[in-house]
């Protein structure tokens, strides 16, 4: 906003603040009481149908007509007071008794007008730190609870975790997947908490999944061992040598299995069975899970992921190191980003999140955006990025090109035995 503007816009507050001081005092009060209580409380402006509700409920009580008289009578007395008139003989001291006597009947309309005049002010906070209302705590325990016993897939994909601000689940489309997802997180243990949920979903719907754990490790192994076995979806092992490896994977593909398997000849093998596929035209349907993924070449893992978006396949990495992360963020077009980051990446994840906001785009003829949407632009990576590096265990983010979902918390799966 030009200077000028905002010069314009005090003083015109300042006009209106203090006309409210001379002629509705009490209008005033009711609206700086509201505003502080919703300050504290961290309420969402919703709660202000409350006070104007109440002020609507006693200006109906009493009439309309009475209440529009009695907000308008002080104004009237003091009008009279200034002009002269003979309604005020006894000087100051009959005016402010007529104010006292005034007060309780600007009540209605005020409650009504200090409560918009409250929400006006509120909603210029942007929502920033509002507290959950009561109808997303009961929703976000809802879906917690469902999550937790691996009810994860939806319509055209799979929920990942919660939205603490709605009580609604953190989705994530199958279309989306398709791009690649990357999911981060300083300890193993929670990046594949993350992942799980996605594995689940893709079990439900009997797609064919393959899980290789590159790092060499079995945590992976069991935790969709004991999901499967939830499930009542059997997981087999996937043992084929290197030359074998691509009619194994296959077999799993066309069976709609699910298989473990393991070694540095999954990804071009698996890589090899994609792209004959999308040569055929065909659809796999298919998930492939890549715990320790920055034991691969990352030339390959863009390979993977490109003949996967072309033959229906889910290529989905997960990693515990920074700098792998940092190589594949590029690669993959969704990062699913948990705990706290290294500033360094999340400097990288947000301007990677924030690249093709809005706020970023040409303007029309191929001019550079102005020097207000650069701020801007520079302003939401700067929020990202503090975001990311102040996430808490347990907490994640959803970062895509322009539409980064920050705040998610993370829901891990509890197995609840075979069915």
């Amino acid at each position: 906003m030009p200077q000028r503007a905002r010069d314009y816009a005090a003083a015109l507050a300042t006009a209106l603040l203090l006309a409210q001081l001379l002629l509705a005092q009490l209008t005033l009060a009711c609206a700086a009481l509201l505003v502080l209580t919703g300050r504290v409380t961290r309420w969402r402006p919703h709660w202000l149908a409350v006070p104007a509700g109440a002020g609507l409920a006693l200006a109906l009580a009493g009439g309309m007509r009475p209440a529009l008289a009695g907000f308008a009578a002080w104004p009237l007395h003091l009008a009279a007071y200034l002009f002269g008139s003979a309604r005020h003989p006894a000087g100051p001291a009959a005016l402010l008794r007529a104010a006292g006597g005034d007060l309780p009947r600007q009540l209605p309309v005020a409650l009504l007008a200090g409560a918009a005049e409250a929400g006006a002010l509120t909603w210029q906070r942007a929502g920033t730190g509002w507290r959950p209302g009561l109808v997303a705590a009961v929703r976000s325990r809802q879906v917690t609870a469902a999550l937790s016993a691996g009810r994860t897939a939806t319509e055209d994909g799979c929920a990942i975790g919660v939205d603490p601000g709605t009580g609604r689940r953190a989705v994530l489309s199958w279309a989306q997947a398709e791009a690649g997802v990357l999911a981060y997180a300083t300890d193993a243990v929670a990046a594949g908490e993350i992942c799980l949920p996605v594995v689940c979903a893709a079990l439900r719907r009997r797609m064919s999944v393959l899980v290789a754990d590159l790092s060499g490790g079995r945590q992976a192994a069991l935790a969709v061992r004991a999901l499967g076995g939830s499930l009542g979806v059997r997981v087999g092992d996937l043992t084929a040598s290197a030359e074998h490896l691509p009619a194994a994977v296959g077999q799993v593909i066309r069976r709609r299995e699910a298989a473990l398997a393991g070694g540095p000849a999954v990804v071009p093998g698996l890589t090899g069975v994609l792209a004959s596929l999308a040569d055929l035209c065909l659809h796999a349907d298919m998930l492939a899970w890549l715990p320790g993924c920055e034991r691969a070449d990352p030339a390959g893992l863009a390979e993977l992921i490109a003949a996967g978006r072309a033959a229906g396949c889910r290529v989905l990495l997960s990693t515990a190191s920074a700098s792998a992360a940092a190589r594949l963020a590029a690669t993959a077009e969704i990062v699913l980003a948990a705990g706290p980051v290294q500033r360094d990446l999340a400097a990288q994840l947000a301007a990677t999140a924030t690249a093709e906001d809005g706020l970023a785009e040409q303007a029309p003829g191929g001019r550079p955006p102005g020097r207000q949407a650069a701020g801007r632009q520079a302003a939401g990576r700067q929020a990202v990025t503090q975001a990311l590096a102040a996430q808490r265990p347990g907490s994640f983010a959803i970062l895509t090109a322009g539409r980064p979902r920050l705040g998610l918390a993370a829901v891990p799966i509890r197995p609840a035995g075979p069915r």
